[in-house]
């Protein structure tokens, strides 16, 4: 049983800053429930600041954990309100904002990159 249901119309009303806190929680919980450290969720900051394209960043060290939504043991998110097209994903992605030596990066660490949006709209990719 739940302790609480998200319906869509309360992800609609988030804002960048709380799309981000949303994922780093439930992040969080994910890890918690693993008996994996919160503390490998790094998060906060100027939702508009320069950040390479990370907003929520998560560093499980223990090569064995499995996790449902954390796939892959270095995993990056970034939060997006507005639904995206696949012109403005690609753009996003290859564009100022994110940086290139993160995907290098998360390459080289067989990590993730996961561009979420509280909206997606009938041109958005998955």
């Amino acid at each position: 049983m739940p302790i609480f249901e998200i319906e869509k119309d309360d992800l609609l009303g988030l804002d960048d800053g709380q799309l981000e806190e949303l994922i780093a929680r439930l992040c969080e919980a994910e890890l918690a429930s693993k008996r994996q450290s919160i503390s490998r969720v790094r998060w906060g900051g100027n939702i508009t600041a320069a950040d390479g394209g990370v907003d929520v960043r998560v560093t499980v060290e223990d090569p064995a954990f499995v996790g449902d939504f954390i796939r892959r043991g270095d995993t990056v998110y970034q939060a997006k309100v507005p639904s995206m097209a696949k012109v403005a994903i690609e753009k996003e992605i290859s564009g100022k904002g994110t940086s290139k030596d993160l995907f290098q990066a998360l390459a080289a660490s067989h990590g993730a990159y996961c561009l979420t949006s509280a909206l997606m709209g009938p041109n958005s990719v998955i």
